[in-house]
């Protein structure tokens, strides 16, 4: 069973007293290098229409960052060339230089996804190629001077539409994670499509130094997860999705299926209808509560007992254990409450007392499950109501105008509302460690540190709160997921920018960059040290820190297909262009 923890903030990274960003007039130094052929950007085709497409294949990051070298950059071109581009200058970046080709030349690329890139180590790297084989590469030391052709290690067949989202590395032994959206023709499935997690390991054979396919797992979920990462000793995976993610099959460790009862197992719905004996009916309104016993018609006055208190009632005949007895639902007025019998029917008014009994009673007697509510009664509570609801869809009760889907808000969306952060174990197939995010919406994943799992930053009220997975971690005092900087109002100032497409932050959190769909960059830095103090005009206070907001105009018009931030500079990817800005530290940051 799943541990369920909880996502604990630290306090002292929060800043009730934020005030708000102010506009910074200062320009980002910008300079550029021409990408020629272009990047190659598959566009989505007619068959990719969902939600999950979108998400998964048509919001794809293309440009991708060495994380141990945060100024070297990588993409591929349209003639099939990972292209690496390395900032030399404070003022200058070189042109591109081709590292590897993609072995693209007589293979059928119709219905081919972007190519993906991933580093597990200072020397490797893996491609998936997006028409169905994944690269493993040795690169050498990418840091050093000039540039050191790519030499492929291995290269093995992987479904078609794969991308690559994560790799990690051990002693003689890579796993790579891949992602992709699939036709589903299951129930549970309402779009037709599902979502698979690829977790393959590359490793040598025993007694061999070449390596070669050695496991391959299997997931499926409902829907594209917003974060999926394995951990650094490969021995699990960790998913933010709203839909669960489970294990669909593995090579090394057969998956136990999900199999539904019996039908020996299953009740019989029809024997326990015989076996639910109903002793009494039941209705109630504001002021009370009837309840009615059905006896033999010869049954007298004499015979019966019936006794009510504040909070108890017995009704039985006398000579015979009681029909019914136990503590009431409700508090009772003893005084006001009568009965009476007619024809074998036995029937008892309860009159309810105090505000506290004039709320709805569940039952009559607690846990006594005996009776049920009148038939009569449930049919003119339907029918009181019945005005509320209508079998026409596109009904337009008095005449008013109908309710348009359209109208909905981002923040109306209730897919997350079963959202959830999770760790799901390589070897048991299931879930250890469970974390509930509805509400929380997903802002962003940042890789801060070489070797470590990618950071993912999460809206908490109006600020975003940056998590780092500790996969040796778990305890109450060590969390798995723990809180390392604060983004103050950016998931309220996100909320405002409708044409947002990237979000990431640079290595040590200093500051959070957004970028519409084309040629604006909105960078927030956290509040920085002052060289000198200012003062408020309207209190007198003192002013030490300065959390400020700066804006930057691309000089292009084409759509941005990448984004990356290192310390010192931001690096926006466009289909000819690489832009580099420099975002220099103001001031000394806040600690």
């Amino acid at each position: 069973m799943a541990h369920h923890v909880s996502l604990n903030v630290d306090r002292l990274l929060l800043d009730p007293g934020f005030e708000g960003y102010k506009l910074s007039l200062d320009p980002l130094p910008t300079y550029s290098v021409s990408v020629e052929p272009g990047v190659d950007d598959v566009e989505l085709v007619e068959e990719q229409y969902t939600l999950d497409h979108m998400r998964t294949y048509g919001m794809y990051n293309h440009l991708h960052a060495d994380p141990w070298h945060h100024d070297s950059l990588y993409f591929v071109d349209r003639a099939g060339r990972l292209v690496n581009v390395r900032v030399v200058l404070d003022t200058h970046v070189e042109k591109g230089k081709p590292v590897w080709q993609l072995p693209w030349e007589g293979v059928c690329t119709q219905g081919r996804v972007c190519a993906s890139l991933s580093f597990p180590s200072e020397e490797l790297a893996a491609v998936a190629d997006g028409t169905g084989s994944l690269h493993l590469l040795r690169t050498g030391c990418r840091g050093e001077e000039g540039t050191i052709k790519w030499e492929m290690l291995l290269s093995v067949e992987v479904p078609p539409a794969s991308l690559l989202v994560h790799t990690v590395t051990l002693e003689g032994r890579t796993d790579c994670l891949l992602l992709r959206v699939e036709p589903d023709e299951a129930v549970e499935s309402k779009s037709g499509f599902r979502t698979a997690l690829e977790w393959i390991t590359l490793s040598a054979a025993s007694g061999s130094t070449c390596l070669e396919l050695t496991r391959r797992r299997t997931l499926h979920g409902l829907c594209a997860p917003h974060y999926v990462a394995l951990e650094p000793s490969g021995a699990a995976l960790i998913v933010a999705a709203d839909r669960p993610f489970r294990f669909i099959s593995d090579s090394a460790n057969p998956v136990e299926p999900e199999l539904p009862c019996s039908e020996a197992e299953m009740p019989d719905e029809d024997e326990n209808e015989r076996q639910k004996v109903v002793l009494y009916r039941w209705q109630q309104s504001a002021d009370d509560v009837t309840v009615t016993f059905s006896l033999v018609e010869c049954t007298v006055k004499a015979d019966v007992e019936v006794e009510v208190k504040s909070r108890y009632l017995k009704v039985g005949l006398k000579g015979q254990q009681p029909l019914l007895e136990g503590e009431l639902a409700g508090p009772a007025d003893a005084d006001g409450t009568t009965w009476l019998l007619s024809d074998g029917r036995l029937e008892i008014t309860i009159q309810k007392a105090s505000a506290e009994g004039s709320q709805n009673w569940t039952e009559v007697v607690k846990g006594d499950q005996r009776g049920e509510l009148d038939p009569e009664f449930v049919a003119a509570a339907h029918e009181a109501v019945s005005h509320l609801t209508t079998d026409d869809m596109m009904a337009e009760p008095d005449g008013g105008e109908s309710f348009n889907v359209q109208e909905l808000e981002e923040c109306d969306d209730n897919n997350e509302l079963m959202a959830s952060l999770s760790r799901i174990d390589g070897e048991t197939h299931s879930v250890t460690h469970m974390a509930n995010i509805a509400g929380h919406q997903f802002l962003f994943a940042v890789g801060m540190a070489p070797g470590s799992m990618p950071a993912f930053c999460l809206r908490h009220d109006v600020d975003g709160l940056l998590w780092q997975p500790r996969p040796d971690s778990g305890g109450a005092s060590d969390p798995l997921w723990q809180h390392v900087a604060t983004f103050n109002a950016l998931g309220y100032v996100q909320a405002s920018k409708s044409d947002r497409k990237f979000m990431t932050c640079s290595p040590r959190a200093s500051f959070a960059v957004l970028c519409e769909c084309s040629r604006r960059l909105f960078l927030y830095r956290s509040p920085m040290l002052l060289d000198s103090p200012l003062y408020n005009r309207r209190d007198g206070r003192v002013v030490s820190h300065v959390a400020r907001q700066q804006l930057a105009t691309l000089d292009s018009s084409e759509s941005i297909l990448g984004l990356q931030a290192s310390e010192q500079r931001l690096f926006a990817l466009t289909t000819s262009s690489l832009f580099v800005l420099r975002v220099d530290s103001h001031g000394t940051p806040e600690s």
